[in-house]
């Protein structure tokens, strides 16, 4: 949102996200799409949903009044290497411990639940694709990305180039775009399952604690995704591009 003589509507949902950091938590209330396909426009992203951009704009300035959450405005000002390690410590780890803790209780949910509601069976399919997609992902990102991002940012720190290191970045960047795309699929796929985390009437504990983390975990995964693409590739991409890219 460098020019803001460009109405809110106008700017893409990426751009009000970096912009405003207080947009994303409404943002993610609300609907719209952050972390991957923020290319769209508010003025679209809003349409979609069924909601006027005034009221979007609305609900962001109630936000304002509140603590952004996830000290969200820091890590976008931050260092790639400090936010890599943020993401990993943050993010990383957590997911894969939520993840498994979700793929046995919701186990435990289709085991009771079954029966009477079979969309608990898809849903703990769903799950455990998700934790294995995730797992093979995220060691892609700690294994080969990051460290690839780590050396060229250290490299133009120096103020040297190093098209070599460029050119190794690239696919591995471009792969995990389109990983981010299929993980937030899986994530749609739960929330639709579940008829947005949705509780029937006169089910187990278990059921409430399943759909309670898979809201969680729509949410961590949301902001998990928009630190790396919105902020950590767009760091990326202009390291390629000082490499002459």
């Amino acid at each position: 949102m460098a020019d803001r003589s460009i109405p809110i509507s106008e700017h893409t949902v990426r751009e009000v996200a970096l912009a405003m950091p207080v947009a994303v938590p409404v943002f993610a209330h609300v609907g719209i799409e952050f972390g991957c396909g923020g290319d769209v426009r508010i003025v679209d992203a809003c349409r979609e949903i069924g909601l006027s951009v005034e009221a979007l704009w609305a609900l962001i300035e109630e936000s304002a009044k509140q603590p952004v959450p996830g000290d969200l405005e820091f890590w976008h000002n931050a260092a790639p290497s400090a936010l890599m390690d943020h993401i990993v410590h943050r993010y990383h780890e957590p997911v894969r411990k939520e993840l498994q803790r979700l793929e046995s209780l919701s186990a435990k949910v289709a085991q009771r639940h079954g029966e009477a509601f079979p969309q608990v069976l898809q849903i703990q399919r769903l799950i455990a694709s998700l934790h294995r997609d995730m797992e093979l992902h995220m060691v892609k990102e700690e294994r080969v990305l990051f460290p690839l991002i780590k050396r060229l940012d250290a490299t133009l720190g120096r103020g040297m180039t190093d098209r070599s290191a460029a050119n190794q970045l690239l696919p591995p960047l471009r792969l995990m775009l389109t990983d981010h795309d299929g993980i937030m699929n899986f994530v749609r796929a739960l929330r639709q399952q579940s008829d947005g985390y949705s509780v029937p009437d006169g089910v187990s504990a278990s059921y409430h604690m399943l759909c309670s983390g898979l809201r969680g975990l729509q949410y961590e995964i949301q902001i998990h995704l928009h630190l790396e693409n919105n902020v950590l590739f767009g760091a990326a991409r202009d390291m390629l591009v000082a490499c002459g890219l």
